[in-house]
């Protein structure tokens, strides 16, 4: 709960008030397509429903989903125990966690599929356009930017340049969890789940990697480089 638990210090009273001396149980359940923030790991769907019934049992005040499957497994186990969802990856319409943007409905405050790369060196690419959902960090290992199939890459996830992409743009980790400890912060509070927007990242990270950019023979243009919240050399 590092970027969440600053936020519920003063959680369970109004504002301005001295917090009441009641303890408040959050339990975070993380889903294996979220590698973003752990609190179990866990192989299948089954597991991960388990657990979500298991932090309903234990009386939960709230719960966080990190990730889709941790959000369908929580809104399957509960419609009375507020959700907070770390979300990237799902239409939260379409799934049918909500029933609006401006007024959710139900009880969860809250993307794109996973890529699999391979074989792109086989078929000549020499760089790739990778989406920025929790998925794709997971599989961040396999793609081609580095060794006999060195290229170039633009990536939704910071982290792509950090461990060899050329340009990585995606949203701040550390400050959406700020975002959900804000939106928990309110839950606890007593403000309904269904009244909560659905919020999207409020900060973004540009990140270029220079030495990809030079194992390619590419000059990086002085302007992007000063726009660049991070440059590696």
């Amino acid at each position: 709960m590092a970027a969440i638990g600053p936020g519920l210090v003063a959680a369970a009273g109004p504002a301005g008030a001295q917090p009441a001396a009641r303890a408040v149980k959050v339990g975070v359940l993380r889903a294996p397509d979220a590698p973003l923030f752990r609190r179990v790991r866990a192989g299948t769907s089954e597991e991960i429903a388990r657990l979500a019934a298991e932090l309903v049992r234990l009386r939960m005040d709230a719960i966080v989903a990190i990730g889709p499957a941790a959000v369908r497994a929580a809104t399957g186990a509960t419609k009375s125990v507020p959700i907070v969802a770390v979300d990237l990856e799902s239409d939260p319409m379409a799934e049918r966690f909500v029933t609006g943007l401006a007024r959710p409905g139900g009880n969860v405050t809250p993307g794109e599929p996973a890529p699999r790369c391979r074989g792109g060196g086989a078929d000549g690419a020499r760089g790739a356009l990778v989406g920025g959902g929790a998925g794709a960090r997971g599989d961040r290992g396999r793609l081609p930017v580095g060794g006999e199939h060195a290229g170039g890459g633009d990536a939704g996830a910071p982290e792509f340049a950090e461990e060899g992409g050329l340009i990585a743009y995606g949203p701040d980790v550390p400050d959406m969890f700020r975002q959900a400890g804000d939106v928990m912060v309110k839950v606890l509070r007593g403000t309904p789940p269904s009244e909560i927007p659905i919020e999207r990242p409020a900060r973004f990270e540009l990140v270029v990697n220079r030495k990809t950019a030079a194992s390619l023979g590419l000059t990086v243009r002085p302007s992007l480089l000063v726009r660049a919240d991070r440059v590696i050399e």
